[in-house]
């Protein structure tokens, strides 16, 4: 009798998981796996992934559908409630603003202290820190001076400066946009780099067009040896998108630091006042003109 005694405690009894999602079709980019699974999850984490059946005390029925990891999404301009609800419903629990950024990412967070539904993030946004360095009368893109004149020196060291505190205050990475903020010069943008170089941190850039915009943020990360993420490839190349693809891939096999990623459709916006659209139009006007 004491002899199987033992023998059940040593077994002990198949655990309880605090929910399982039975059946569905799960996939992990990580792992590679690819096929139907149960999930079990304890304190709010995978505790199991099996084909046996398991129990828990709440039950989710998967079958039909697929389970995986929650998305990231790195470009994630609307950081509001209610673009986190519509995130959420796509899948995605990590939205991050990391190409224009804040430039005062105590008070971002802070906006968002109470919680959200999704995880967020923010960079320390080049393009937002020139607009208020240079008093900018824009509100979400340069317009007058963070566009088309350029910095002092002095404003270039507080540019450079603002975006360390940024970086001291828990921004993700560095965010620039080169179109938004033409009269940045190549000084201007080495010391943003310098700094992303010395802390280690990706500077998530908006290149300029085609392969000469990606041939400038590459020579900026090369010098600098700073880490480099090129925003949206294909729409800032376009036809040249395969051309620069391998550009990136060359500049690894090299040893830098660099990534990028691409839009999953072929549509594209940004502010009717922004340099950026300023620019187009005028194009257009000289070409029908």
């Amino acid at each position: 009798m004491i002899t199987g005694l033992l023998l059940v405690l040593q077994l002990g009894a198949p655990p309880v998981y605090d929910r399982v999602i039975l059946g569905g079709h799960v996939m992990d980019p990580a792992s590679r796996l690819d096929a139907v699974r149960n999930i079990g999850l304890s304190g709010g984490r995978i505790a199991i992934i099996t084909t046996q059946a398991i129990d828990g005390r709440d039950t989710v029925d998967a079958r039909g559908f697929v389970v995986a990891p929650g998305f990231i999404d790195l470009h994630a301009h609307g950081q509001t409630p209610q673009t986190y609800r519509f995130y959420s419903l796509d899948g995605v629990t990590t939205a991050l603003e990391l190409e224009l950024g804040t430039s005062d990412i105590a008070a971002w967070y802070r906006e968002r202290s109470a919680g959200q539904r999704v995880n967020y993030g923010v960079s320390i946004g080049h393009i937002k820190v020139r607009m208020a360095v240079m008093h900018d009368s824009g509100t979400w893109m340069p317009v007058s001076d963070g566009a088309y004149r350029a910095a002092s020196p002095a404003q270039i060291g507080e540019i450079a400066t603002r975006v360390e505190i940024g970086l001291r205050e828990g921004a993700v990475d560095i965010g620039a946009g080169f179109p938004y903020t033409p009269a940045a010069t190549r000084d201007e943008l080495l010391a943003v780099f310098r700094v992303a170089a010395l802390t280690n941190t990706p500077v998530h850039v908006h290149i300029r067009p085609g392969v000469a915009g990606l041939k400038e943020a590459l020579s900026l990360a090369a010098e600098t040896k700073a880490p480099l993420h090129v925003v949206h490839i294909n729409s800032a190349g376009l036809a040249d998108t395969p051309v620069m693809l391998e550009m990136i891939s060359e500049a690894r096999a090299s040893g830098h630091d660099v990534t990028t990623e691409a839009y999953p459709y072929d549509a594209g916006m940004t502010e009717i006042q922004s340099m950026r659209a300023s620019m187009s139009w005028s194009g257009r006007r000289q070409a029908s003109g």
